[in-house]
């Protein structure tokens, strides 16, 4: 029977168990992260989700005005999709940088019963040649934006009004503005060139 030499047994196997431990000194604290029980990243990364968000939120601090058109190219309702370039309706109360373009092949009618409102920043403009006709049972009211009018824009009901003008809202017109009976503009109308037609300059309700 053979003898075993039990030192060299003992030596060979502390060799082994030393190898082992250096292998796993080496290794990146981050990877036992990968692994972990609740924590299946390396502790320095940041799911994608989150890091939209902080970065939304560092962003959120500057308020900037949105730049959007929107084109009429049809003729007839302001309310039919078709008629708007990209089927794209103005909402009923436009925003800063916000901009409305009557530019049809006919005229535009606007016939709704609740208010209008170009707000701070926003502006509307009738092209020339073109007709925006306001049937509206509130008010086409002002708060700080501009319209501008190059061709004709015609109240049937109810009242084109100025709120803001303390706040930079104004009317200029170079074509034709007027109402029927049924009607008032009540605002500031520029009038350029300076001409009798239409609206006088002073503000003034017109019934025309």
């Amino acid at each position: 029977m053979r003898k075993v030499n039990c030192d060299t047994c003992y030596k060979g196997f502390a060799a082994v168990l030393l190898t082992a431990l250096v292998l796993c000194s080496a290794q990146p604290a981050g990877a036992q992260s990968e692994t972990s029980v609740g924590n299946p990243l390396p502790p320095k990364e940041i799911p994608v989700a989150l890091k939209l968000k902080q970065g939304a939120k560092e962003d959120s601090t500057e308020m900037v005005a949105v730049h959007t058109r929107y084109t009429f190219t049809g003729k007839g309702s302001w309310f039919s999709a078709s008629n708007w370039e990209n089927e794209r309706i103005p909402p009923a109360a436009l925003k800063p940088g916000e901009q409305v373009i009557i530019c049809g092949t006919g005229p535009c009618m606007y016939g709704q019963a609740t208010p209008f409102i170009l707000g701070k920043g926003s502006s509307l403009e009738v092209k020339a040649g073109k007709t925006l006709y306001l049937s509206i049972g509130g008010n086409f009211v002002l708060r700080g934006g501009t319209l501008t009018n190059h061709g004709e824009l015609k109240v049937l009901s109810g009242t084109l009004t100025n709120q803001g003008a303390a706040a930079g809202s104004k009317i200029v017109n170079t074509g034709k503005v007027n109402s029927t009976k049924l009607s008032s503009i009540d605002a500031n109308i520029e009038q350029a060139p300076a001409t009798t037609g239409a609206i006088p300059q002073s503000k003034a309700t017109s019934k025309q």
